[in-house]
């Protein structure tokens, strides 16, 4: 804000004049910055730089205000002070300057009623941490506090709108005020004094300045007062976009050298590989490869990531001004090419093969590459060892085939393996992990321990086995025997074969109740060398009756038909139901036949077998007026039954 002049006497008579009132301007920059420690502290400890310092004038007061990027992060802000009457000259016509503490505060403002009017000071706020430290000040703004003064845009020093507020600053007795864009007052007509005036800026980007003059109720006159100048800034261009490869494809942890030429500083610029990479930040600080900090040229060296691969991609630059300004986008006269190297397998474990076992057979995972040309498989005797043409002992060329088998190899000698990936266009992935094998001699597998038996269900007729997994290297499969007597060999009774080294749980199932039985399991090797287990004994469960189910009463379906229905069995081992039918009470399952007087008696009449969901039945070709009487029995596999209770219907003609 500048401040000036006072008011002229009209007279010998008329009361004492406007005072002066002007803003010195600054002509040097004080840099400061709090120097991060040697220690074991981070830089993140240390606060940001108070940012968008503003000072308002007053009689005898200045007040600051100021914003942070992270106040949760602040204890509090000290207060830096110098004015213009401590200024030294030194030779050679060296001004110092030093800034002192004057006072700290926790708010984000600050009231500084130690001031006299008419000296120009100079503030600098700096934050200080949780944890007490202080970080760098803020850039420093200065003021004369004065009794008239004319602030624009609320003190900015850069405006994307011509459409600004002034505020003025003038003691109560101001009754009027010229303002324009120019010196040239005396064509302006004298309006009402406004402390705050909406104005607008002459059209045209540059530097403006706005000037007053104040007339108080006795008529008498400022001087001429001037803002401190703002610049006009309503539209942002970008002149060129570059980047530095030359035509020559790039890959994976390559730089490409980007510029974007704005013609201002303290923007933001972006470049987009267009249709692979978004918002690359350029820098205009010197950093990142920056030539010259503050120029309106942003540069940044790029490291291309592994995941990119684009074929004569634009590069399209974007900027933002610092006031919001967003330029038209700029597309590069050149294009990039970025070539993605094939990713590297993963190399399992080998693991020997053959009869007698003389390879190590090698798998990897399957590579996902667009124009894969072929896995290169390499071999050494020698750990951590980098490809090489000597090493390579196969490329396997169809990209499914996730396997090789390296035969005739040496027993007791280890060697070390690495797949490359090679694509069509000549690039290869880096090395896969390093993986050893070797080829012992052909000793039988180690035995497998033999879990407890459990049984399964009611327990008369499963039993569960389960066993260690064998670790054997050139396993062939696991074969579980049974015996009724604790020999159990490869000549007891083979319950299964099983192949995979993983499946290490089987259930003997068709057993005999109340039964004692003896496992042992084998683990056999690709050599046909078998390893016997621990022998386990377990025996089954005597047989139970099943739980009798319940009959409902019969329903007539016809004049010759009755529907019968029951509750279903959940006997584990169920085996069929069993309807019995009888002319007189006391229905068996002895199938009697016919009794004395002729009458039907324990007759099964059917066999529903296997499904125990299947409660109903029809029963047909029956006599009107004859009363039947049913049972229905559950049969388990074991051959036993239980009877539901009795129930009787008859068919009315």
């Amino acid at each position: 804000m500048r401040k000036q002049g006072i008011f002229p006497r009209r007279t010998p008579h008329l009361r004492a004049g406007w005072r002066v009132a002007a803003l010195l301007a600054l002509s040097l920059a004080l840099w400061t910055c709090a120097k991060k420690p040697t220690g074991p502290d981070n830089a993140s400890d240390f606060p940001a730089a108070p940012a968008n310092l503003a000072l308002t004038l007053g009689d005898r007061q200045l007040a600051l205000a100021w914003t942070i990027a992270d106040p949760a992060r602040v204890r509090n802000f000290r207060i830096y002070r110098f004015d213009s009457s401590q200024i030294v000259i030194t030779p050679p016509y060296k001004v110092e300057r030093k800034f002192q503490l004057i006072d700290s505060t926790r708010s984000l403002n600050y009231l500084d009623r130690t001031v006299r009017n008419g000296v120009t000071y100079f503030y600098q706020i700096s934050a200080v941490s949780n944890k007490g430290y202080e970080g760098p000040r803020s850039p420093e703004v200065a003021g004369k506090p004065n009794v008239y003064g004319v602030r624009i845009a609320n003190g900015v020093n850069i405006t994307r709108d011509p459409k600004i507020l002034l505020t003025v600053t003038a003691p109560p007795t101001t009754v009027l005020m010229k303002v324009g864009n120019d010196t040239a007052l005396a064509r302006i007509s004298w309006q009402p004094f406004q402390a705050s005036l909406n104005w607008t800026l002459p059209s045209g980007d540059g530097q403006k300045l706005v000037y007053l003059k104040l007339r108080d109720r006795d008529g008498s006159e400022s001087g001429l007062l001037a803002s401190d100048p703002i610049i006009l800034d309503t539209k942002a261009l970008i002149t060129s976009v570059t980047e530095n490869t030359g035509g020559t494809p790039k890959q994976s942890n390559q730089i490409i050298h980007f510029t974007l030429n704005a013609g201002e500083a303290s923007g933001r610029a972006f470049i987009d590989i267009v249709n692979a990479v978004s918002d690359i930040l350029l820098f205009d600080d010197g950093t990142n490869n920056d030539k010259i900090a503050n120029d309106g040229i942003y540069e940044v060296d790029y490291r291309i990531p592994g995941d990119v691969e684009i074929a004569q991609a634009k590069i399209r630059g974007r900027f933002t001004d610092q006031v919001g300004n967003v330029a038209t986008p700029f597309i590069a006269t050149t294009q990039v090419t970025i070539l993605k190297v094939p990713d590297a397998v993963q190399l399992f474990t080998p693991t020997p093969t053959g009869s007698p076992s003389n390879a190590l057979r090698l798998t990897w995972s399957t590579s996902a590459e667009a124009d894969f040309a072929n896995y290169a498989i390499y071999r050494s005797r020698t750990k951590n060892f980098t490809p090489s043409a000597n090493l390579l002992i196969e490329q396997v060329t169809v990209q499914q085939t996730t396997s090789y088998i390296d035969a005739n190899l040496q027993a007791g000698v280890t060697y070390y393996y690495q797949i490359v990936v090679n694509d069509i266009g000549g690039l290869s992935s880096k090395p896969s992990n390093e993986v050893e094998g070797k080829i012992s001699p052909d000793a039988p597998p180690a035995a497998v321990t033999l879990n407890t038996p459990l049984l399964v269900g009611d327990g008369t007729s499963k039993v569960q086995l389960s066993w260690s997994q064998s670790g054997d290297r050139d396993f062939a499969s696991y074969r579980l025997y049974r015996s009724l007597t604790p020999r159990v060999d490869s000549l007891s009774t083979l319950v299964t074969a099983i192949v995979d080294i993983g499946d290490n749980v089987h259930v003997d199932e068709g057993l005999s109740a109340g039964t004692t039985y003896y496992y042992r399991v084998f683990v056999a090797d690709q050599g046909r060398n078998a390893t016997g287990s621990n022998v386990e004994s377990v025996t089954t469960a005597q047989n139970t009756p099943p739980f009798p189910v319940t009959l409902a009463q019969p329903a007539v379906v016809d004049t010759s038909s009755l529907r019968l229905s029951w509750s279903q069995s959940l006997d584990t081992d169920f085996a069929s139901y069993r309807i019995f039918r009888s002319e007189t009470p006391g229905v068996t399952n002895g199938t009697r036949g016919k009794d004395a007087q002729g009458n039907d008696v324990d007759v099964l009449i059917t066999i529903l077998n296997s499904n125990a969901g299947n409660t109903t039945y029809t029963d047909t070709n029956l006599r009107p007026t004859k009363t039947y009487y049913y049972r229905v029995f559950v049969y388990d596999r074991g051959n036993l039954s239980s009877g539901s209770n009795e129930v009787k219907a008859r068919i009315r003609p």
